[in-house]
């Protein structure tokens, strides 16, 4: 069989689903940045994952109504709650904490909140996404080890779960029929094309060795995916094992 040189083949990509390639799309087109400082086919690129990221993000919008909305309500006010707590508790400890907490706070406000709280006004698809970026983030970096650190696990996990609960109300985690599943894995294959294409579009700008620059540009435009770790799957509690009867 002869061999084919295309973005599929050439380009390996981690496990994708499509709230995650969603999440991971956006940090490639934040980090790339205004097109048109962009080289011509990198800008294409970002044109062409930008379509795919809108495009997929419209198919999770649409699952938005199919639980009563009152549970998404709750879910949305549940997490801006524990959201906004998170970000007034790190500006205290910034502002009054011992040297060690206020540096710890300074890092995950910086991390997490570069822009304030803005992101909570968002429409629920786009602002799961937010989230699920910063969560990531916080996986990533091991940011849940500054949170233990400071005494907010508990919070943490609370705001985990919050984020699954809008996940779900929100349609965007649970396709609720095969042709909302047959629709999220279409776009999802069409924004992981893209997302092969762009990654190929910006290597094609480093391929001299000798280019220093070019090389470590290259490595800015995909740091998302080179530091994407995928989410480990859900771990299931084991079966109860029955009683055994008494002789």
């Amino acid at each position: 069989m002869s061999r084919v040189y295309d973005a599929a083949s050439l380009v390996k990509l981690p496990a994708l689903d499509a709230a995650s390639a969603v999440a991971l799309a956006t940090s490639l087109v934040s980090t790339a940045g205004d097109p048109k400082k962009l080289k011509s086919n990198v800008a294409a690129s970002v044109t062409r994952l930008t379509s795919g990221l809108a495009a997929l993000n419209a198919t999770l919008v649409s699952g938005v109504g199919t639980v009563p909305a009152s549970g998404l309500r709750k879910a949305l006010h549940d997490e801006g709650a524990l959201w906004t707590g998170i970000h007034d508790w790190l500006l205290g400890l910034a502002a009054t904490g011992a040297p060690q907490q206020t540096a710890l706070a300074q890092k995950l406000l910086a991390a997490l909140f570069a822009n304030g709280l803005v992101f909570l006004r968002a429409a629920a698809a786009k602002r799961w996404t937010d989230t699920e970026t910063r969560l990531q983030l916080i996986d990533k970096d091991n940011l849940t080890a500054e949170f233990a650190t400071l005494g907010g696990a508990t919070s943490l996990q609370r705001l985990r779960d919050a984020h699954k609960a809008i996940g779900t109300a929100a349609g965007i985690t649970t396709p609720k029929d095969a042709v909302a599943g047959k629709a999220l894995r279409k776009g999802t294959d069409v924004l992981r094309a893209a997302m092969r294409n762009h990654v190929l579009q910006v290597v094609a700008n480093a391929s001299d060795a000798d280019n220093a620059a070019a090389t470590a540009y290259a490595e800015k435009l995909l740091q998302p995916l080179l530091v994407y770790v995928t989410p480990e799957p859900a771990k299931h509690a084991p079966p109860p094992v029955p009683p055994v009867a008494a002789a």
